[in-house]
């Protein structure tokens, strides 16, 4: 039986992904030969029940195993240190990583890039507007983005005191979950009955916003309308309606709108919120829109501003 390269007889070989072999001597490329028992005898029993024929399927079995044993051998003590085999790496079919220049200069939504430098900052404006909704005191007060960062997440913490006098802690958060530099949106403190009416507020520990966090755009209504409540009994709690139109250059979602009443001081005396007619808006779409009034409210409007948010959908 021939063994090793059956070129240069060379023993040595490295063993090949498909299950060949290359020889370490010559480089030729061959397959381990198969060395099969003995066929059964004409009379159709096999030569493993006569006493010569299981002598020699014994020793085909000891000189394939010492063949495999020795070819496993040689292939450890030849690829030991010597880094990747240069045959597999010009004949592999699996694809190389590769950063080519066009995935390199693919843009990038402006939601998806990483938030700018510098720590989040926040405020809230001086002007509180304060009322009662059952037993249930509310505030309402403008946070303004003062930093140049996004922020996420805007909240107020409001301390105050139960009705057993004992200090406790609300925090508040906006209804909207990222608010660009430089703008605001209005949160509402809707707190615990029984809460006595005093309280302070301040800027809940403002948070920078992640890359992977959605992007809110704020939106232009349109077509604003005060449209009278059919009841008679809430002729001062009307209807606001209009449409909202998707001018943002993406698809946004969970069109979200916040009306303020303005009273003959121009001083804010309303709050109410509402949400477009459809929730998700194609880039150029338009919704329409009617939301209720008259829930948080403490003097009667003379005029009224509707403002539009969005988040953008990835």
């Amino acid at each position: 039986m021939a063994t090793g390269c059956p070129k240069c007889r060379f023993k040595g070989a490295n063993i090949l992904p498909d299950g060949s072999l290359r020889c370490a001597g010559c480089s030729h490329i061959y397959h381990p030969p198969i060395v099969y028992p003995e066929p059964p005898n004409s009379a159709g029993r096999s030569a493993a029940l006569t006493g010569g024929g299981s002598h020699k399927i014994v020793v085909l079995a000891v000189v394939a195993g010492m063949l495999i044993f020795g070819v496993a051998f040689v292939y450890a003590a030849s690829s030991k240190g010597s880094g990747p085999d240069p045959y597999y790496a010009e004949h592999t079919t699996s694809p190389v990583p590769e950063q080519s220049k066009e995935a390199s200069s693919l843009d990038v939504r402006d939601d998806e890039l990483p938030a700018a430098k510098g720590p989040p900052q926040g405020k809230i404006s001086p002007s509180v507007v304060s009322g009662r909704n059952g037993d249930r005191p509310w505030w309402l007060l403008k946070y303004i983005n003062s930093g140049d960062v996004p922020i996420s997440f805007p909240s107020i913490n409001a301390e105050l005191k139960n009705a057993a006098g004992e200090p406790i802690e609300h925090i508040a958060r906006a209804n909207i979950y990222w608010l660009p530099p430089g703008d605001y949106v209005w949160i509402l403190a809707m707190l615990p009955a029984g809460t006595q009416p005093d309280a302070s507020f301040s800027v809940e520990g403002p948070k920078a916003t992640s890359r992977y966090q959605v992007a809110w755009k704020r939106l232009d209504p349109e077509q604003v309308k005060v449209e009278p409540h059919p009841n008679s009994h809430m002729v001062n709690y009307p209807f606001l309606t209009g449409r909202v139109v998707n001018n943002s250059g993406s698809k946004l979602t969970s069109i979200r709108l916040q009306g303020i009443g303005y009273d003959v001081e121009d001083e804010v005396c309303s709050y109410a919120t509402g949400y477009a007619s459809e929730n998700a808006l194609q880039d150029g779409a338009v919704a329409d829109f009617k939301f209720g009034t008259g829930a948080w409210q403490i003097r009667q409007p003379v005029r009224w501003e509707v403002e539009a948010w969005g988040s953008v959908q990835k």
